[in-house]
């Protein structure tokens, strides 16, 4: 019941965009013939799973940004690159290596 009260107080545009990106999660998965888990419902038959191919997941998770508002996912390479060596920075790492500084 409690997340039937949650669904009802969520914001009406945030619930138009989630509807909206289920639409488009049926419509990717059936053109790319995608069955995982992590793009099926609970109880996928994960001996069988067909994974998304590197640019069906592109794919899918640019519109998904479009859709909601938010950055695509994965980032573009050389933004990964630079997150990366931001983070190793951050941790007191080489930034190109990820070796640590003596």
């Amino acid at each position: 019941m409690e997340g039937e009260a949650v669904a009802l107080e969520m914001d009406p545009e945030r619930r138009r965009k989630l509807a909206e990106l289920a639409r488009w999660h049926d419509e990717w998965q059936a053109r790319h013939g995608v069955d995982d888990a992590e793009h099926t419902p609970e109880g996928a038959d994960p001996e069988h799973a067909r994974p998304p191919s590197p640019e069906a997941e592109r794919e899918y998770w640019a519109r998904a940004a479009e859709i909601m508002g938010g950055e695509p996912w994965p980032p573009p390479p050389e933004q990964e690159l630079e997150r990366k060596k931001r983070a190793r920075e951050f941790l007191g790492l080489d930034p190109e290596t990820g070796e640590r500084k003596d």
